[in-house]
C-alpha cells in the first residue's frame, strides 16, 4: 500500500494483485493480502464479541453492548493503541473491504427486520401505543429541533458545533425497533404486556421518524440548489416507496407465491421455491441501489421492501430462515463492532465533549418523560410505566447507522462520534439490568391487577364473555349476567 497526500487529503493506493496470499513459505506476510486480512478481522471480531458476551451476560447485558465493546477492545482505545497491532490487523487499506462487507450484511439484516415487522401494528396501532408514539414524536423530535434551530439563528455558535448540533439533537429522538426487540427477547419479556406495547410503539414511531427523516434529509441536502430540486428529491422518495409497496408487492404476491416447485428448482422446507428466493434477493439489491440513487442511502430500500412482504406468508418465513443465522450471527455483529473500532476513548476532551454529553443526557430524560406521562395517563401503573420508559430508551442499530453516515460526511468530529457511540452503549448497559430487576420474565404469569373488577372504574363499560360448555351451565351463567346489572339491550 502506498499513501499520497494532496491538499491535506490522504489517498491510499492498494496493489490490485494482492488479493489472495501465496502462503507463508515465500517469506511474505499473508495478512498483506486482502482475503486473509478480511478473514482474520472477522475471526477477531467474532471471538472478541463472544468473549465480551460470555463475561457480561451474567450481569444482564444485551448482545448489542457486548458487540460494541468487542469493537472498542480491538480499536485504538485498547489493542489498537499499539501501533504495530493496528497496522497489522486493522490497517487503513483493509477498512474499505470490511466496512463494505458489514454494510452489505446490514442491508440483509434491515431487510430481515422489515419482513419480521407486522405492518398492521405500524399503520393501525393501539390507542395507548399511538399516544406514546405521538408524545415521543412531539417532545423528542419536533420541539428539540425547533429550539435548536431557534438557538442557531439567535446565538453565535462555533461553525463546527453549528454544523453538528441539529444532527446530535435529532439522533437522540431515535427509537430502535431492532434493538428493543432484541433486548426484550434476551430478557424473555417479549410476549409480556410491556413487551407487546413497546414493540407496537417503537414500530409506529419508527414509521413517523423514518418518514420525517427521509423527507427532511432530502430537503436539507438540496435546499441550496433551489426549491424545485428539493421538491424533485421529495417526489422521488414518494415514487420510490409507492413503486415498492404497490408494484413490487403485487408482483411478488401475484407471480411468486403461486410459483410451483420444479425439479430444477426444488422448494425449501417452508414450501418456497429457490427461484423465488433468488428473485427476492435480486429485487432487494435493486431497491437498495435505487435508495442510494434517490439520496436516501442504503437503509430505506431494504426496510420498505421487507415491510411489503407479509410476515405471515411462507415467502416471508423462508426469507427470515435463510438470513437469520448468517446475518444476525456474523455480519450484523461485525457492523456493531466496527462502530466500536472507530472510537478512541483517549481522544475525548472534556472541554468539547461536555456539550455532546449534555445533549445525550437531556435526550434520555425527555424520552423517559415522553413515555411515562401518557402511559400513566392511560391508567398504566407507575412501575410498568417506568419500565416502558427504560425500554424505549434502548439504543442500537438505528443510532449507529446515523452516527456512521454523519461521520463519513464529516458533519461530526471523531470525538463526537466516540462520545455518541459510547453513550449509546452505556445507556443500554444501564437499562438492561434495570429492566431485568424491575420486570422479570415471571411477570407474564402475573394477572394484570388494573383489569380486575375491583379496579374497574364506575364510569367505564365492562365487557363480559360467557362460554357455555354444557346445557346445564346456562342457568348459572344467566345468574352471573343478572348479578352484573347488565342492560338487556347490551346482551346478545
Amino acid at each position: 500500500m502506498e499513501m499520497e497526500t494532496f491538499a491535506n487529503r490522504s489517498m491510499y493506493c492498494n496493489n490490485p494483485t494482492m488479493v489472495n496470499s501465496h502462503g507463508m513459505w515465500e517469506g511474505k506476510n499473508p495478512l498483506r493480502s486482502s482475503v486473509p486480512l478480511l478473514l482474520a478481522q472477522l475471526i477477531l471480531i467474532s471471538l472478541t464479541s463472544k468473549a465480551a458476551e460470555i463475561c457480561l451476560r451474567p450481569l444482564g447485558q444485551s448482545s448489542i453492548v457486548c458487540q460494541i465493546l468487542g469493537g472498542v477492545i480491538l480499536g485504538p482505545s485498547v489493542l489498537g493503541k499499539a501501533s504495530n497491532v493496528a497496522a497489522t490487523l486493522f490497517p487503513q487499506r483493509g477498512n474499505v473491504i470490511i466496512e463494505t462487507l458489514s454494510t452489505f450484511g446490514l442491508v440483509l439484516f434491515l431487510f430481515s427486520i422489515g419482513v419480521k415487522m407486522d405492518a398492521s401494528l405500524m399503520f393501525k396501532p393501539e390507542k395507548i401505543a399511538l399516544s406514546i408514539s405521538m408524545s415521543l414524536f412531539i417532545f423528542t423530535l419536533i420541539i428539540p429541533l425547533s429550539v435548536t434551530i431557534a438557538i442557531m439563528n439567535t446565538v453565535n455558535i462555533e461553525s463546527e458545533l453549528r454544523k453538528s448540533l441539529p444532527l446530535l439533537v435529532g439522533s437522540q429522538s431515535l427509537v430502535a425497533f431492532p434493538a428493543i426487540a432484541c433486548l426484550l427477547a434476551e430478557l424473555k419479556i417479549f410476549n409480556t404486556e410491556v413487551g407487546r406495547l413497546a414493540v407496537a410503539t417503537s414500530m409506529f414511531y419508527d414509521l413517523l421518524v423514518l418518514s420525517t427523516c427521509a423527507f427532511g434529509f432530502a430537503y436539507f441536502e438540496t435546499q441550496e440548489e433551489g426549491f424545485l430540486r428539493s421538491m424533485a428529491a421529495i417526489m422521488s422518495i414518494l415514487g420510490f416507496i409507492v413503486s415498492i409497496v404497490v408494484m413490487v408487492r403485487y408482483l411478488l404476491l401475484r407471480f411468486l407465491v403461486p410459483y410451483k416447485e420444479t425439479k430444477s428448482a426444488p422448494s425449501t422446507s417452508s414450501g418456497v421455491n429457490e427461484v423465488q428466493l433468488s428473485i427476492i434477493f435480486v429485487v432487494l439489491f435493486i431497491s437498495t441501489l435505487l435508495s442510494e440513487i434517490v439520496g436516501q442511502h442504503y437503509f430505506l430500500g431494504p426496510v420498505v421492501l421487507g415491510l411489503a412482504i407479509p410476515n405471515s406468508s411462507p415467502l416471508g418465513a423462508a426469507v427470515v430462515s435463510k438470513l437469520d443465522t448468517f446475518v444476525s450471527g456474523l455480519l450484523y455483529p461485525t457492523f456493531l463492532a466496527i462502530g466500536g473500532l472507530k472510537t478512541d476513548i483517549f481522544s475525548i476532551g472534556f472541554r468539547k465533549s461536555w456539550q455532546t454529553g449534555i445533549i445525550v443526557f437531556a435526550g434520555v430524560a425527555v424520552k423517559f418523560a415522553a413515555v411515562m406521562i401518557p402511559a400513566m395517563y392511560g391508567d398504566i401503573p407507575f412501575k410498568e410505566s417506568f419500565v416502558r420508559g427504560l425500554v424505549m430508551n434502548t439504543r442500537g442499530i438505528n443510532e449507529l447507522i446515523i452516527y456512521n453516515l454523519v461521520l463519513e460526511d464529516k458533519k461530526i468530529s471523531g470525538q463526537d462520534f466516540t462520545v455518541l457511540v459510547l453513550s449509546a452503549a452505556l445507556v443500554t448497559a444501564i437499562i438492561s439490568p434495570l429492566v431485568k430487576f424491575f420486570y422479570g420474565p415471571s411477570r407474564r404469569y402475573v394477572p394484570v391487577s388494573r383489569m380486575t373488577i375491583q379496579h374497574h372504574k364506575k364510569d367505564r363499560e365492562m365487557k363480559m364473555v360467557v362460554c357455555v360448555h354444557q346445557h346445564n351451565n346456562v342457568p348459572t351463567l344467566v345468574d352471573v349476567l343478572e348479578a352484573s346489572g347488565a342492560l338487556k339491550e347490551a346482551l346478545f
